[in-house]
């Protein structure tokens, strides 16, 4: 296996093990060189996702619809 999408919320969950499990994901994938699929979002569960992949010194792939990329540019405004 050479990639893997992972599906993850933007929000940081209810219970402090779902960080903690996310970031042993992501150290998981670099450490085996799996590349890793993620909804892009800089917050929650996929910032600790892509955080810990690249902490790790492994490759990440951030993908958003453009609607949610649209709205997210707006409101910076």
């Amino acid at each position: 296996m050479r990639s893997i999408g992972v599906f993850l919320g933007s929000s940081t969950g209810n219970h402090p093990a779902y960080m903690e499990v996310t970031a042993a994901l992501g150290r998981e994938l670099a450490r085996r060189g799996i590349t890793c699929i993620y909804g892009g979002s800089c917050t929650g569960l996929m910032n600790q996702l892509a955080e810990s992949v690249l902490e790790t010194g492994g490759e990440i792939v951030g993908v958003t619809v453009q609607a949610l990329k649209t709205r997210k540019s707006s409101t910076r405004d």
